[in-house]
């Protein structure tokens, strides 16, 4: 189990760690390894694995440790899962173990979905929330494959944020950051140092030193407001009719800021969307991972065959390192 103090509490660190929390690809993993480079701080890029299921109501601790040993990003994390410990104390295990590889003064992890669940862990934890324009969060899950058409590509945003909306009163001031992506490709230095101050150390310019050992270029304004231009006028309308008021709210302007936004698409259109998001999303699976494992996967969950779903996680997972090496 984790270190202790003489009174039986956690380090200082592991008391008090901090979280990153927003949307996929709104700078999240360039944030994060800015932060990584700190001497002092030590950051896990994705906590998804541990923190999602509990937050889909996963409290089984069978059921948890088969969900997180079938994830490829705890496969990446390189941590050991004990089974014997129940969900809740595996959360802070993972950290923990995370903690003891370097034992920095400030410890932190990332995570997109469920964050209000890392309070209830770590009741004195800190949160760091970045925003990005979201028809750049939007086209780039596209580009991905996460989504098939830009209205449900829309949603993981907007997901974030009203969670975000609920969780942040319950923190004191001091607990929580908030950091626009813009601002912190425009003006690194001086963002970076509002919050390594948030984080309680000094600003080091190590921070900015990631493009020496990673395959991520150097920070650029260029990378604000990459949609401009390579969206058509039609997805951007549907973002001004889904979001019109966020992008108000984080001061983006509208792609057509005086036309009436209230009328959203027709039921039918919205089910044609999410048809074309289905058909999108599965056809990129089955193109990265091939049609057998996604096959299985998906007879395995609905029949509850627990070793023909392991099967399909283990070749999914195999391809998944594949791709990111």
């Amino acid at each position: 189990m984790a270190d202790t103090s003489s009174d039986g509490s956690l380090p200082e660190p592991l008391q008090r760690p901090a979280f990153l929390v927003g949307a996929e690809r709104s700078g999240t993993t360039l944030l994060r390894l800015m932060l990584d480079h700190h001497p002092k701080v030590s950051w896990l890029s994705e906590f998804g694995f541990a923190v999602d299921p509990i937050g889909l109501g996963i409290r089984d601790r069978e059921a948890y440790v088969e969900d997180v040993r079938n994830s490829a990003l705890f496969i990446c994390a390189e941590l050991e899962l004990r089974e014997f410990l129940e969900p809740d104390a595996c959360v802070i295990d993972f950290l923990r173990q995370f903690w003891e590889q370097e034992r920095s003064p400030v410890v932190g992890a990332t995570c997109h979905r469920h964050f209000d669940e890392l309070l209830r862990l770590w009741p004195d934890a800190r949160f760091v929330h970045i925003v990005r324009d979201p028809r750049d969060v939007a086209r780039s899950r596209m580009k991905l494959g996460w989504s098939g058409h830009i209205w449900q590509a829309a949603d993981p945003w907007l997901d974030a944020e009203l969670l975000w909306e609920q969780f942040a009163p319950k923190l004191a001031d001091d607990r929580k950051h908030e950091l626009i992506f813009e601002r912190l490709v425009s003006e690194p230095e001086a963002e970076l140092t509002r919050l390594a101050a948030f984080l309680g150390v000094d600003y080091d310019p190590a921070m900015l030193s990631y493009p020496d050992d990673t395959t991520y270029e150097a920070v650029n304004a260029k990378l604000a407001g990459q949609w401009k231009g390579k969206m058509s006028d039609r997805d951007l309308q549907l973002i001004d009719q889904k979001l019109g008021s966020w992008l108000d709210r984080y001061g983006y302007e509208r792609h057509e800021p005086g036309r009436d936004a209230s009328t959203g698409p027709s039921k039918l259109k919205l089910f044609q969307f999410r048809v074309k998001d289905k058909v999108g999303v599965v056809g990129n699976e089955i193109k990265k991972y091939g049609w057998r494992p996604m096959l299985a996967k998906g007879v395995g969950r609905r029949l509850r065959i627990a070793p023909l779903h392991r099967w399909a996680h283990e070749q999914i997972n195999a391809r998944h390192r594949e791709l990111i090496q």
